[in-house]
């Protein structure tokens, strides 16, 4: 793989990283009634980190929900689900791991992506950036049930899959 720096082509930095699917929790939960927007705010600050920790491990990471939102608006349904859709396009046919962040808990978007890389043969890796956010009040991220306190318990192996070949 070729770059161009100063007008000139050079190699590339980035010859033979994989591209990583970075998946990590948008939307703040439905229960949140104040303040959703500061939530997904920190989502968004937290998706860069994990895309970071994907760079310094010599990936390329990809991360739709940092993409998208930036021209489609995720609480209108049919906008979200072309975001969505868009996202798995690109999974399938261009990443060769998808990257499951859990600080934060899985979000009903990140189970579909793990359900998808497993139809499509995307080996899936779990990390963690050892960081569990917790804001207003006690509130975790995704969480399902009001006055729970813990993200809720993600049953995968944290687990460094092999990047697939793609062809």
């Amino acid at each position: 793989m070729i770059g161009v720096k100063n007008g000139e082509i050079v190699d590339s930095v980035i010859d033979g990283w994989p591209m990583v699917f970075v998946a990590s929790p948008l939307a703040a939960p439905k229960f949140v009634d104040d303040h959703p927007d500061l939530l997904v705010e920190e989502n968004l600050r937290y998706a860069e980190a994990c895309c970071r920790d994907a760079y310094e491990r010599n990936e390329i990471p990809f991360a739709p929900h940092l993409f998208y939102p930036r021209f489609l608006t995720d609480e209108v349904p049919k906008e979200r689900q072309a975001g969505m859709d868009a996202g798995l396009w690109m999974m399938e046919r261009a990443c060769h791991k998808l990257l499951l962040y859990v600080d934060l808990g899985m979000s009903s978007g990140m189970e579909v992506e793990r359900a998808w890389a497993a139809v499509c043969g995307v080996p899936c890796a779990v990390r963690a950036l050892g960081r569990s956010r917790t804001l207003m009040a006690g509130v975790s991220y995704d969480q399902r049930e009001p006055g729970r306190t813990q993200a809720p318990r993600v049953d995968v192996r944290h687990e460094e899959a092999p990047p697939r070949a793609l062809s």
